[in-house]
C-alpha cells in the first residue's frame, strides 16, 4: 500500500479563498476545485519536516576542501588558490 502525505492546496485565482488539506500519495494525480470559486486549486509547498543547522553545511563544505587539498598535495598537483 503506497504511503499517504499531507498536501496543502490553494486556489489559482485568489489567495484568500479557503485552503485545503488532502492526504494522498506522492505521485497520485489529483484534481481539485475551489469550494469558493470553482476555479482550479494547486499545491502549496511547504517546509521540510527536518532542520538543517548552516553550521554543519558550512563544516561539511570546509571539511570537503580540506579533503581536496590533501589528495592534491599527496598526489604532487597545484593547489588551487583559496
Amino acid at each position: 500500500m503506497p504511503q499517504e502525505h499531507e498536501y496543502l492546496y490553494g486556489c489559482d485565482k485568489d489567495k484568500s479563498h479557503t485552503r485545503v488539506v488532502i492526504y494522498h500519495g506522492r505521485n497520485e494525480v489529483v484534481n481539485t476545485f475551489c469550494p469558493d470559486c470553482g476555479s482550479p486549486m494547486h499545491r502549496i509547498p511547504q517546509r521540510f519536516s527536518y532542520y538543517i543547522d548552516p553550521r554543519n553545511v558550512i563544516r561539511d563544505k570546509l571539511y570537503g576542501e580540506f579533503r581536496e587539498r590533501q589528495r592534491r598535495k599527496k598526489l604532487g598537483l597545484p593547489q588551487k588558490p583559496r
